[in-house]
C-alpha cells in the first residue's frame, strides 16, 4: 500500500453571485471541467434511485402505525367491559428547501428530512415529476440530470409522505432548467508538505475539488493537474446552497482524505 497524503485545507476566498438566468438559449453542458456524478472514493458515492412515481395522495403504509393508547372521551376504554384502545398517531413531518434552478447538463438532486415520532416506515410519492427526472419511492429522493432540450419551468410539483394513517408534504414548487447562470465561488487550500506518516511528501502531483448541493454528496468534481495552483474558480452556479471539499493526490495516484467542507449560498 502506498503512503497515505496528508489532507489540504479548504477556504473560499471570495464569492461572486451575480446571477444570470435565461430560459432559452444555448450554453455549455455544465461547469467547465466538472464531471458530474464523480465522488472522492467510495467515501460518498451517489445514489443510484431506480425511480418510480406515483402521482396523487400517498401509498398506504404496511402494520399498524406506532402510538400511545388512550380512553375515548366516553370512558369506555381497556379498563371497561368490551371496550377498546384508540391508537393515537403521531403524523410524519416532512422538511427541506428543494432547489429551484438547475443548470441544464448538471445532476439536480433534492431530499426531503423526514421524520415520524412513531418509527413508523414512510411510503413517498409524487406529483407533476419533471420527465428528466427519477423518483425513489422508499426515500423521497428527486435526481436527474436535465438536457438542453429540457430548459423550462416545471410547476406544481408535491413531494408527499404517508405513515398509512397521516401525511405530509412539501409544495407545490417549481424547477427551472436554465441555460446560464452566473454564480462563481473562489476556492483556495494549503498544499501539504508532507504524507500522514510525516514523511516528506516529494511527488505531490495535483489536487481534486469536489462539489454538491447536498450535504455529503459531491456530484460535480474538477481535477487540477498541477501541484503550484492552489486557488481556483467556479462558475456557472445557480442559486443554491453548495458543499465543497478537496483533496491532495501523489504520482502514483494515491488521494488524500477530503478536506473540512467549505459551505457557501448563492442566492
Amino acid at each position: 500500500m502506498g503512503i497515505s497524503v496528508s489532507r489540504v485545507r479548504l477556504s473560499l476566498l471570495a464569492v461572486g453571485v451575480a446571477v444570470a438566468l435565461s430560459a432559452c438559449g444555448g450554453g455549455d453542458d455544465g461547469p467547465a471541467g466538472s464531471d458530474p456524478g464523480a465522488t472522492p472514493g467510495d467515501r460518498n458515492p451517489p445514489s443510484s434511485p431506480d425511480g418510480g412515481s406515483t402521482p396523487g395522495g400517498g401509498l398506504p403504509g404496511t402494520g399498524s402505525p406506532g402510538g400511545s393508547v388512550s380512553n375515548p372521551p366516553d370512558g369506555s376504554g381497556s379498563g371497561e367491559p368490551g371496550g377498546e384502545p384508540v391508537v393515537e398517531n403521531s403524523p410524519p413531518r416532512l422538511a427541506g428547501t428543494p432547489p429551484p434552478i438547475v443548470l441544464h447538463g448538471t445532476q439536480y438532486v433534492f431530499q426531503p428530512e423526514a421524520t415520524d415520532d412513531d418509527g413508523d416506515i414512510l411510503h413517498f410519492s409524487i406529483t407533476n415529476p419533471p420527465p428528466w427526472a427519477t423518483f425513489e419511492a422508499t426515500t423521497g429522493r428527486l435526481e436527474g440530470t436535465p438536457t438542453e432540450a429540457d430548459i423550462g419551468v416545471y410547476d406544481d410539483i408535491v413531494i408527499a409522505a404517508t405513515d398509512g394513517a397521516d401525511d405530509a408534504s412539501i409544495g407545490p414548487f417549481s424547477i427551472e432548467v436554465t441555460a446560464v447562470a452566473g454564480g462563481a465561488a473562489e476556492l483556495s487550500w494549503e498544499a501539504p508538505t508532507e504524507n500522514e506518516d510525516g514523511s516528506p511528501l516529494t511527488d505531490l502531483a495535483g489536487y481534486k475539488i469536489y462539489w454538491g448541493t447536498q450535504p455529503d454528496e459531491y456530484t460535480n468534481s474538477v481535477t487540477i493537474d498541477n501541484p503550484a495552483v492552489v486557488t481556483y474558480v467556479l462558475e456557472n452556479l445557480v442559486p443554491a446552497t453548495y458543499y465543497f471539499v478537496a483533496t491532495a493526490f501523489n504520482a502514483d495516484g494515491t488521494e488524500s482524505e477530503p478536506s473540512e467542507v467549505a459551505t457557501l449560498t448563492i442566492s
